[in-house]
């Protein structure tokens, strides 16, 4: 076999190997003890560091699942642009008739929800950008001080990766077909 052909069929079992490791992905799971609640009812309030994001969106899927232990709860994840309004309107504003953007009704965000017994949860595809994680109570000042919530994020290969590596694969058993 001659070296052009070794190197095609190289290409050709990368591009398949890539394609499978793609498929399974890469998981990681993580937990984040004793987050201090909000006391004040229905008002969202944004942590000061943002999100990790995902810089390779073309070519990696990422998805996060946010659970948490209490069901009096509720966790959105915005842009900066409502983390710094929701920080720039007084907090006793959230609850008094929904006034405020920043309170679980009208909230924007690109994900978020209750966590009821600890089934729903959040998930959230991962996006490129700053995005900051918000909690609030529900209707009333929150039962307790603190929370643990847990994570999950999933990442695979995106739609561009496969073709990436379909073209790749194209290419290798051309080369080792046609030298």
């Amino acid at each position: 076999m001659k070296s052009a052909q070794k190197f095609g069929y190289g290409l050709v079992t990368l591009s398949v190997i890539l394609m499978i490791i793609g498929s399974v992905g890469y998981t990681v799971e993580g937990d984040v003890e004793e987050v201090p609640t909000p006391n004040v009812p229905d008002f969202v309030f944004f942590a000061d560091d943002p999100l990790p994001s995902n810089p390779a969106g073309l070519f990696f899927n990422a998805e996060a699942h946010i659970t948490w232990d209490r069901d009096d709860i509720f966790l959105v994840i915005s842009d900066a642009a409502t983390k710094k309004e929701c920080d720039n309107t007084p907090a006793g504003l959230g609850g008094f008739g929904g006034g405020t953007s920043c309170n679980s009704a009208n909230i924007n965000s690109v994900a978020g929800g209750a966590n009821d017994n600890n089934v729903d949860g959040v998930i959230w595809d991962v996006e490129s950008g700053e995005y900051y994680v918000g909690i609030g109570s529900k209707d009333q000042v929150a039962q307790g001080v603190e929370i643990n919530v847990h994570y999950k994020v999933e990442v695979q290969f995106s739609f561009v990766s496969y073709l990436v590596c379909t073209l790749l694969a194209a290419t290798g058993l051309a080369y080792a077909r046609f030298s």
